[in-house]
């Protein structure tokens, strides 16, 4: 009897504890900031969420706090608000804001906001700058409209959480991307300097695989320009030019 008393005291010390630690933890990790690591602004009563590797959310009706994901199926609740997509399945209008991409299917502008990348990252969104330091964290100076970013980024803040794993990751020569399954289902949609990016179509028939998938890309295609070797007579030229 004495010992089981023992027992309850020791689990009702502990539990609090236990909870004040896992509170602590998910802070810190920013599980609690999805939005944290994105540029916001409203256009045209349209609310929108542009990341750092070129993806956007967007919200018609931002004051209720319901999403509607740029890489889902759920303009139901939209409620009446026109959605228009491309042959790609990319969207390309929202009510009145018109959007557009670049080649590699970054979001570009959205209404009257302009979108500049470089290497492959965010650079400005609007008048608003993102400068980022050689671990990849990202510095806002600037406002995209009306609404100012004053955060200097410090290592120690740990709110940051910089994430562009989307989908399943395979290596380029993965067999199943030969698979006439694959062409059947997927179809490419982005493409930045390390992956290409599958979304699968609608009504596909994917089983457990995720809806997004990516492709490494080989270290040929990786690179920003591919020069050939120059052959033993423009070697010659070059030099009688010199």
């Amino acid at each position: 009897m004495r010992t089981g008393i023992l027992f309850l005291l020791t689990i009702m010390f502990l539990t609090p504890l236990s909870a004040n630690n896992i509170n602590k933890s998910t802070s810190k990790i920013g599980v609690t900031y999805r939005y944290d690591d994105a540029v916001t602004f409203v256009e045209r009563n349209v609310q929108f969420h542009v990341f750092l590797n070129g993806e956007f959310d967007f919200n018609t009706h931002y004051r209720d706090t319901k999403y509607v994901d740029y890489y889902g199926r759920r303009t139901k609740t939209n409620r009446g608000v026109r959605i228009d997509r491309d042959f790609k399945g990319r969207i390309r209008r929202i009510g009145n804001v018109f959007v557009n991409y670049d080649y590699r299917g970054n979001v570009t502008r959205i209404g009257s906001v302009f979108i500049r990348y470089r290497r492959g990252q965010l650079t400005k969104v609007g008048n608003l700058r993102v400068r980022y330091d050689r671990w990849g964290n990202p510095f806002y100076k600037g406002d995209v409209k009306s609404q100012r970013y004053y955060n200097e980024y410090e290592s120690c803040d740990d709110r940051f959480s910089i994430d562009i794993n989307i989908g399943d990751v395979f290596d380029y020569d993965n067999a199943y991307f030969y698979r006439r399954d694959f062409r059947n289902n997927y179809r490419q949609f982005k493409e930045d300097n390390n992956f290409f990016y599958y979304r699968a179509k609608p009504n596909a028939r994917i089983g457990k695989r995720s809806k997004v998938l990516k492709r490494r890309k080989s270290k040929r295609n990786s690179d920003n320009y591919y020069f050939k070797k120059p052959t033993t007579k423009q070697k010659i030229k070059s030099r009688r030019n010199k």
